[in-house]
């Protein structure tokens, strides 16, 4: 015979489960509709079409080496202007201008985009499935508790992922930017002893650059400097994540908390 507790974590998931399913839905399908991605879910129409976004990035506090425009569509770096003090330079600095003819994707935003696509898609056919279940007199309470933790679980993680692509600085190395062919569409081209990084940290979009000095005992040294600004649509993004995160996470630990006593009395 079922406990006490476990009747009322039952009943806890037959009240509650539908509406926190229906409001993660609802908070995945904001982040999914600004992150430009509703088309992978529901199909083209005129509200997925993006704009290009123009950003100045400015030099971290402390800086004054350099000054980024950056024109984004979508994850799609589409124009970049760079004005960077340059000793080497016979004018004190280094402007260049990049319209890349190759695909320049910010690929943070990307893995966000589709960690979240990922999220409601798992969570769309879990819905269907608990719907089913709960209309079968067959089903069994063990079953449908096993699918709403799987569904949840897999929500929640997908989530985290994608709020970590946002959030986590995922930088190339410079071995990697050397082979790295749009930073090669610059006008002029780069100097030698220069490498720029553009990526993602904290909802801002930074641009590092690295300038690389070989000393005479073969030992390498870099300077970095950097400029960013905030992405005001991923900020939103994130602000939403960590709201869908913490529908699943509170669901989970309550249930589990109500599941608890039932274990240890095992």
């Amino acid at each position: 015979m079922p406990t006490e507790e476990e009747k009322e974590a039952f009943w806890l998931q037959q009240i509650r489960v539908k509406s926190v399913l229906l409001n993660l839905e609802n908070t995945l399908r904001e982040i999914v509709k600004r992150l430009h991605a509703s088309n992978k879910i529901d199909g083209p129409s005129e509200s997925t079409k993006s704009n290009k976004e123009k950003y100045s990035l400015l030099p971290r506090s402390g800086q004054d080496n350099l000054n980024v425009t950056v024109t984004l569509q979508d994850e799609n770096v589409i124009q970049t202007d760079v004005n960077l003090k340059y000793a080497k330079s016979a004018v004190g600095y280094y402007r260049a201008t990049a319209n890349p003819d190759i695909q320049w994707k910010l690929t943070q935003i990307q893995d966000a985009s589709n960690q979240c696509v990922r999220a409601l898609e798992i969570l769309l056919k879990g819905m269907k499935k608990y719907e089913t279940a709960m209309a079968s007199e067959n089903a069994s309470r063990a079953n449908v508790e096993t699918l709403i933790l799987t569904i949840l679980n897999s929500v929640k993680e997908n989530v985290k992922q994608a709020r970590s692509s946002l959030t986590l600085p995922k930088r190339k190395s410079l071995v990697e930017l050397c082979q790295f062919q749009p930073i090669k569409s610059f006008n002029p081209p780069l100097p030698h002893d220069i490498l720029l990084s553009y990526y993602i940290a904290s909802a801002k979009l930074v641009c590092a650059a690295y300038q690389v000095v070989p000393k005479s005992n073969g030992v390498q040294t870099v300077t970095i400097y950097q400029a960013e600004c905030r992405l005001p649509q991923i900020v939103e993004v994130v602000h939403y994540l960590n709201t869908a995160f913490s529908i699943a996470h509170d669901f989970l630990a309550n249930y589990c908390m109500l599941k608890k006593p039932s274990i240890n009395a095992a």
